[in-house]
């Protein structure tokens, strides 16, 4: 098989979405890029058939990551926050380079349930499905980031372009603040300046390879807006006790809501009734620990078991971001061959015929807004039946109220298909930002190869 290199000056296959992603050889490093979605315009055909069953068995796996990373995030303090859509699109044009144990470990953490030659399709298809916006702003870009002159292989080349709207730009990462500089103003671009320096020039070195990078931006208002002149000073209580000050928003309105012991569930759609912010509420403020340990794909198909219902709604306006390197929690869900830098573990062979590439880091940053207006969501990663309380129905009242005073569960999702595009916690409200996550540094070398 022949392999491909690229010019940066040859434009004909860049396409308008846009992923990263970074692979070295070993000494050195890979690095797989997640950014914030951008609209999304690519090769795959639109009117190309995809069987109904490879789609229910893709909404089925991403939620089923989705919930899985929630459970590994979730050991994280405070408010936490994530776009595991990005993650999984990230990660299966990543696959698509992956041969052997490497591949097999991939699609089992990810819950990659279709073979690669539907995998893709599906997912070229899901992303045509969610950014066909009328009503909000979702936007999907991809790009992928070689090094120069490294010999990427054609079929992987024609996949990302073909099926993730990927094109290819020429980079030196030797000039680390260069190149780096360069992928984060694109990510910047694509994410209406929420998410900023993604990478730092640290995160890159003469031994990176490729980097590929997925961007997501959504901004949508709500269907019934609350109104900022009722908007006041109240108290939310933390799971410690503790009352802070929040800014909360009110409104009377028809909500999809329903109704668990120990667990109120309202739904509240964005302009086009496509998308809508989803809200788990525990009875009181410490009860977020049960609700978390109870989240299975099954218990979040009850609970969001609606019926249309006049609900008044409390709803703190928050703002927060954070930042993650999901190398370390990857490798503990079952793929950690592919950030093996030992010779022969990390198997790529179906990006480049150049050996031991291995992935050094998955690098994830994501934003969310939500005001009387609508919401507001970005995020970058880069890739260098009932239990319990919760699960019989309770009874309606006649008058229902919604308070989110204390922490809370939230997802932004497509409701058709069910895609978490959005996911995370609101647990805090004196947090804006928070830590990475702690990751291992990469090991240094003097040469590459």
């Amino acid at each position: 098989m022949t392999e491909q290199k690229f010019d940066p000056d040859d434009r004909k296959n860049q396409l308008s979405p846009q992923l990263k992603l970074s692979f070295w050889r070993v000494p050195s490093f890979i690095t797989f890029g997640l950014l914030l979605i951008a609209l999304l315009f690519f090769g795959f055909n639109r009117n190309q058939q995809v069987a109904s069953k490879d789609m229910a068995t893709l909404f089925e796996g991403n939620t089923k990551f989705a919930l899985n990373l929630y459970s590994q995030l979730r050991t994280q303090p405070d408010n936490l926050f994530f776009s595991p859509y990005s993650i999984s699109t990230a990660i299966a044009m990543t696959a698509a380079g992956a041969k052997g144990k490497t591949a097999t470990q991939i699609d089992r953490v990810f819950s990659f349930n279709l073979p690669p030659a539907s995998r893709s399709p599906a997912f070229a298809q899901l992303t045509y499905q969610l950014t066909d916006a009328r009503g909000y702003q979702l936007s999907i870009a991809n790009r992928l980031w070689a090094q120069k002159d490294f010999p990427l292989l054609p079929p992987f080349v024609k996949t990302t372009q073909d099926f993730y709207g990927a094109p290819i730009e020429s980079l030196n990462f030797a000039n680390a603040d260069e190149a780096s500089g360069k992928i984060n103003a694109w990510v910047a671009k694509q994410t209406q300046n929420q998410i900023k320096d993604l990478l730092s020039p640290d995160d890159l070195d003469s031994c990176t390879r490729l980097v590929l990078t997925n961007a997501i931006y959504f901004k949508g208002n709500w269907v019934t807006q609350f109104d900022s002149a009722e908007t006041t000073n109240q108290p939310f209580t933390l799971a410690s006790g503790e009352k802070q000050q929040v800014a909360m928003m009110v409104q009377s309105n028809n909500f999809g809501y329903a109704e668990f012991e120990n667990l109120q569930v309202l739904e509240m759609p964005y302009q086009g009734n496509k998308l809508s912010l989803v809200i788990l509420l525990p009875a009181n403020p410490d009860g977020l620990p049960k609700l978390e340990g109870a989240l299975t794909a099954d218990n979040l198909q009850k609970w969001l078991s609606f019926s249309q219902r006049k609900v008044q709604v409390f709803l703190p306006k928050f703002t927060f971001q954070q930042s993650f390197n999901l190398k370390d929690v990857l490798s503990k869900m079952g793929m950690a061959d592919a950030f093996s830098y030992q010779p022969g573990v990390a198997d790529f062979s179906g990006l480049s015929n150049k050996e031991n590439l291995f992935v050094s880091d998955v690098i994830h940053k994501a934003f969310v807004e939500v005001d009387e207006k609508g919401s507001k969501a970005a995020a970058a990663t880069a890739v260098i039946e009932c239990t319990g309380e919760m699960g019989c129905p309770s009874p309606l009242p006649r008058q229902i109220e919604f308070r989110a005073d204390r922490p809370f569960l939230f997802l932004i999702r497509e409701r058709q298909s069910g895609t978490i595009l959005f996911m995370g916690r609101f647990a805090n409200p004196a947090l804006k930002n928070s830590h990475p996550v702690k990751t291992i540094p990469k090991p240094q070398s003097s040469s590459c190869q």
